[in-house]
């Protein structure tokens, strides 16, 4: 299951990237810089739980 969430949250990432401005996906009035670290903090932690014998490279 947490295999699943961290690469649905990479896939995300991605797809939140290539998008045009106008359809990107807002989740507050914090700031584009606030939700860009949440999302790659949320991804890295996701992908060291799904594979935590390779997590020195994937952080």
């Amino acid at each position: 299951m947490t295999k699943i969430a961290a690469f649905l949250s990479v896939g995300f990432i991605i797809y939140d990237t290539l998008v045009p401005l106008g359809m990107r996906p807002t989740i507050s009035e914090i700031g584009a810089d606030c939700e860009r670290f949440a999302a790659y903090a949320m991804a890295a932690g996701f992908m060291v739980v799904a594979c935590p014998r390779h997590s020195i490279r994937l952080v």
